[in-house]
């Protein structure tokens, strides 16, 4: 493309489409883009007869070379603000001197912004003031100039020597590396401090810890848990500041790891509850049953925010209860939106709370925060970590009825992978090293071992440990596993495992590094340091269990660290769900919802393969419909339960379409646990089976929905299809599809959606035949069987005429009535036919759309 300057104007040839470069060329008004260090990266050409200096010889310069002296400290000053607090805009009067030494005065407008790298930069718009009509305009901009316009100004008779303004640059050069120097300093002194603390903090804490172990009485018992809660606050205080200083300081680093989310959300149930049962505050939490629970990110980040919000919300009750709620905002095949909601019922003091929390939130202090025992600070960082997660924060409060702090992420989902088969370890006879200055943790742990067959021993210090472990490895009788506290005395515990990884003879020994109170990074410095596994304690058998059997699986150890949420994947990966359905719509369906957890599902279609694949493999639940060919659910489960007299019992949840309550009666007689009826609620077969993995797992409850707001996950609406191309509105009162009721069944997820639709049209075509055929041999029990089938997928996906004759059908077979039969079954081939069109219908608006 060829370009025309005229002066200090661009003319571009009339049949030339325009770009954005072009439009960002022309524009009158001053543009530049600056890097973190505040030099020019690229200005556009109406800089020109402002500075009397092209724009090519300004790139790499520091933007302090164009302004006044009288301006550049200042301004300079406000740049290093704007790069420490990321304020997102800052706006100033300028005075800009040109090459010629002449000047004039523009109003500028910076804003911040963070790069793909991480990077900051800053682009700008400035414009003389001339440009500005009235100047009233200028001076509602100005808050520090009362006059109505600016006085003129007067160049300078001579330009300002070029050595006195390098010497000047560079001691303004200086300052930016002496204030860049204060701020690393004071978070080195932080962490410095707050390590110095937290070591005599860990030690009063075990110290608390032995002593209610102990036999106290119950006034001691009381002051020694005074002084345990006092300890967990305060070490939550130091670290909420040294997380504070790195974010003042820009230093603090965001973990991209998988994790279940579900296992986060029990984490911070399992701190708040006591909380709340001291204030005698119920305590709830919902998750969506369409969350997933795979993800991507940062949990220990996501854990603090969510326990600073819960603190807040269980410090302003008095009554009522505390609610966690996280529900999904949008998805698509990559990554989700979540929104967290915790709720408090404070509603004597909604006003005054809603504004002290809004305030803390955008930054700044409330005078009233006090009266309730805290600083805000846990808040106002909570918010900025979520900012710094690209996320948004908020509080909403109604007179009456109490507050509710939110935040809102979007996460990556992990990739789906196979089911993680079990190692297969024997851990009788395997030499395992204990190392805790606590006696009653070596004792705790080494019980633990030795119940497995471990040959288990233990020492307190760092020095005795490398010692013993290298002894051991000399005498060819290595020690397999050493579990290792943090807090050792001399040599501390990570240096501990540095020690070990360092040493070519001890090269076989896997090492957990085990500690009472986590800190943020903990996980990631134990991996840098070559530890396997990395846990908290109080560690539980089965957790130690599961990373003892893990560690020792592999020939060259895991590939990753082992942690409590690696573990949980693994555990909730493990647990096997045997979905029978001989519908394959349903089966679609609940192997999705169960999938999406994260278990491992797999399909049969009837009961006498379900009973084939039992002899084969055991699973941990299965999901049993009750109507199929052949042999039914209640007779499988009768076969299932006789087989395992006398061994585990495996639980089973039926499913099945009748309403009656005989019917449910039937199949808990059989054997089952519990009867889900269909159309399946999805919210309650997610929590069942989560009921099933873990007694103790948060069960998610269904909430009111929330409406997605993006294009790949809004749900379909009546306006979508209310009209057929070719024909009027009136000729169809009521559309085939319940759109409501499939946005259910596809969780709102345009994949699965799409998969439902195609599995009906695929097989209900098939369906219709053979139940054309009953209709021949009259054969009712036939009849009955096929119509229940086919109005059990069509109810699914919210064919709600399909299913009404379908079950009309079914009920005619049933009661062995088989006068009206033929004429239902024209009625159930025009509903067929008009939902298949309207599918079609669905299936183009859904590609135009996309």
């Amino acid at each position: 493309m060829s370009e025309h300057k005229e002066g200090s104007r661009t003319s571009l040839p009339a049949s030339s489409p325009i770009g954005l470069r072009e439009l960002l060329d022309a524009t009158p008004d001053l543009l530049f883009a600056c890097d973190a260090h505040g030099r020019f990266q690229w200005l556009n050409p109406s800089l020109e007869p402002v500075v009397g200096q092209r724009p090519s010889d300004l790139i790499g310069k520091s933007f302090t070379s164009i302004l006044s002296e009288a301006d550049r400290v200042s301004t300079l000053r406000a740049f290093v603000r704007q790069c420490r607090s990321r304020a997102s805009e800052e706006r100033r009067t300028l005075t800009v001197v040109a090459k010629d030494g002449s000047q004039s005065q523009v109003l500028a407008r910076v804003r911040c912004f963070e790069r793909q790298d991480g990077e900051l930069a800053f682009v700008g718009v400035a414009r003389p003031l001339a440009a500005w009509n009235p100047p009233a305009a200028v001076d509602a901009l100005r808050p520090d100039v009362a006059t109505p316009s600016p006085a003129p100004i007067e160049a300078p008779s001579a330009a300002p020597s070029a050595p006195a303004d390098d010497a000047k640059l560079a001691a303004l050069g200086a300052e930016i590396d002496t204030l860049k120097a204060q701020v690393q300093l004071k978070a080195e002194f932080l962490a410095t401090m707050s390590q110095e603390i937290r070591s005599p903090m860990n030690g009063i804490m075990g110290t608390t810890q032995l002593l209610l172990e102990s036999e106290m009485e119950s006034d001691q018992r009381n002051l020694v848990e005074l002084i345990q809660n006092q300890s967990r606050a305060l070490l939550v205080m130091i670290n909420d500041t040294l997380d504070f200083s790195r974010l003042d300081g820009g230093d603090l680093k965001l973990e991209n790891i998988g994790f279940d989310l579900r296992i986060t959300i029990e984490e911070v149930m399992a701190v708040l509850t006591p909380l709340a049962l001291d204030k005698s505050l119920a305590l709830e939490c919902r998750v969506h049953h369409e969350v997933p629970s795979r993800l991507m990110g940062d949990p220990g980040r996501i854990r603090q925010v969510l326990l600073n919000l819960g603190h807040n919300a269980i410090k302003f009750s008095e009554q009522g209860r505390v609610t966690l709620d996280v529900e999904r905002v949008r998805e698509d095949d990559d990554e989700v939106a979540l929104r967290f909601a915790v709720s408090d019922s404070a509603a004597q003091l909604a006003d005054d709370t809603a504004v002290m929390v809004s305030t803390v939130f955008s930054g700044t202090r409330s005078d009233g925060w006090r009266r309730y025992g805290g600083t805000g600070l846990g808040l106002s960082m909570s918010s900025q970590i979520v900012q710094l997660m690209r996320g948004q924060v908020g509080v909403d409060s109604r007179k009456g009825q109490g507050n509710t702090c939110w935040f809102s992420l979007t996460l990556p989902k992990q990739k789906v992978t196979g089911p993680a088969a079990a190692p297969s370890v024997q851990l009788r006879g395997v030499r395992a090293l204990v190392v805790d200055p606590s006696r009653a943790a070596r004792e705790s742990l080494k019980e633990m071992l030795t119940a497995w067959g471990c040959r288990a021993d233990e020492v307190e210090s760092g020095e005795d440990a490398l010692g013993k472990l290298r002894e051991a490895a000399s005498g060819g009788d290595p020690y397999r596993v050493a579990l290792i506290e943090m807090n050792l005395s001399g040599i501390e515990g990570e240096q501990l495992g540095a020690a070990i990884r360092s040493d070519e003879r001890l090269r076989e020994t896997r090492t957990v590094l085990l500690t009472a109170v986590g800190r943020k990074g903990d996980a990631r410095r134990a991996k840098d340091l070559g530890f396997s596994a990395y846990l908290l304690k109080p560690v539980q058998w089965a957790e130690l269990y599961d990373a003892t059997v893990e560690l020792l699986g592999a020939s060259g150890g895991p590939e990753h660290l082992v942690t409590r949420h690696s573990l949980a994947e693994a555990r909730r990966g493990r647990f096997r769900v045997l979905v029978v359905e001989d519908n394959p719509v349903n089966q679609l369906v609940a192997s999705w919802a169960l999938q999406r957890l994260g278990y491992t599902i797999e399909s049969v279609v009837d009961a006498k393969a379900a009973l084939e694949t039992c002899e084969r493999q055991r699973y941990d639940a299965i999901l049993m419909d009750v109507q199929m060919p052949g042999m039914d659910g209640c007779t499988a489960a009768a076969a299932l339960r006789a087989r395992e007299r006398g061994g585990p019992r495996t639980p089973i949840l039926g499913m099945n379409g009748s309403p009656l309550t005989s019917e449910r009666e039937r199949c808990l007689a059989a054997g089952m646990d519990d009867v889900l009826k269909k159309p399946i609620d999805l919210g309650e077969l997610c929590a069942m089976v989560e009921r099933l993995a873990s007694p103790n797992a948060v069960a998610p409850e269904r909430p009111a929905a929330s409406a997605p707001s993006e294009p790949e996950a809004r749900a379909l609406t009546a306006a979508d299809v209310e009209v057929v191309p070719g024909r009027a509105a009136e000729d169809e009162p009521h559309a085939p599809i319940d759109n409501v009721r499939l946005e259910e069944s596809c969780m709102s997820i345009a994949s699965l959606r799409e998969a439902l639709l195609q599995t009906w049209l695929a097989d209900v075509g098939p369906r219709m035949v053979r139940l054309a055929e009953t209709l021949s041999t009259g054969d009712a029990r036939r009849l009955e069987f096929e119509a229940h089938g086919l109005a059990g997928m069509s109810a699914t996906i919210g064919a709600m005429d399909c299913m009404k004759v379908f079950e009309e059908l079914e009920h005619a077979g049933r009661d062995e009535n088989l006068a009206d039969v033929a004429s239902m079954m024209e009625r159930a081939q025009a509903a067929v036919e008009r939902t298949e069109a309207h599918i079609k219908r669905l299936e183009e608006i859904l590609r135009r759309a996309a």
